[in-house]
Parts: structure tokens; sequence; C-alpha cells
């Protein structure tokens, strides 16, 4: 099992793409903000699919990847 800061670093780590995507986007550097949105969804999968209250940023995140990249 997991400890609590492992989890709590795998989170930090999640909110921190998030705040990075929209730069990333601007300078239009497209891979490394879908590079960012998959490693990101890797650990939302794995390290933190336990926690019930981040089941959807899973889903968000593809969903901005999806109206940032392949909309414009």
């Amino acid at each position: 099992m997991k400890t609590v800061h492992a989890s709590l670093d795998a989170v930090e780590q999640v909110k921190d793409v998030a705040e990075q995507i929209p730069g990333l986007i601007a300078g239009r550097k497209y891979l490394t903000a879908t590079e960012l949105v998959i490693s990101s969804l890797a650990i939302l999968d794995t390290e933190l699919s336990d926690v019930d209250a981040l089941q959807q940023v899973s889903v968000v995140f593809s969903l901005v990847l999806f109206k940032r990249l392949i909309l414009r």
C-alpha cells in the first residue's frame, strides 16, 4: 500500500502539469504538452487510481488535450 506522502507527491506532479499546459500550447510546444498530459494520465491511472476524488481528472485532461490540440 502506498503512503500518503507518495500519493501527495503524485498529486503535486499532476497539478504542476495542469499549470504548464496553457503556456506550452501558447508556445506551440504541442509534443511536450502531449507528453506531459500522457505521463499525468499514467500517474492518475496507476498511482492515484484508488483516490475517488481524482477519477474525473483523467477525463478532464483528455478533454483539454483534445480540445486544445486536435480542434485547433
